[in-house]
């Protein structure tokens, strides 16, 4: 970034008021080249501020969105294994699943003793 604050000429005294207008018109535009110069990067930076808010702002956005799309998907799940535990805890207490079991298990014994 350009000095802001560089130092003053000296102006030397019993030149006369000409040299000392000069002078001051010389310190006058290069301090006006400065403030344009300063302006432009005081520019460039408030549009580079706004682009990392703009981005910021798109981020917040997308993790809400995710986080929405998260609790969607996780109580989906959780309704599914209710169901799935529901079926398996009534098949469980079935009359019929256990006569099944047993027999399954009778003849697994069976096929052991046999050697397949």
């Amino acid at each position: 970034m350009a000095k802001v604050f560089s130092r003053k000429k000296k102006i030397k005294s019993g030149g006369g008021n000409e040299e000392i207008l000069r002078a001051q018109a010389e310190r006058i535009d290069e301090l006006k080249r400065e403030l344009e110069k300063a302006t432009a990067e005081a520019e460039r930076l408030k549009k580079r501020e706004e682009g990392v808010a703009d981005a910021i702002m798109f981020a917040l956005e997308k993790a809400r969105e995710y986080e929405t799309e998260a609790r969607v998907r996780f109580e989906l799940e959780t309704e599914r294994l209710e169901t799935f535990r529901k079926r398996w805890t009534k098949l469980a207490r079935s009359p019929e699943t256990d006569r099944k079991l047993k027999e399954c298990l009778s003849d697994m014994k069976k096929d052991t003793r046999r050697g397949f």
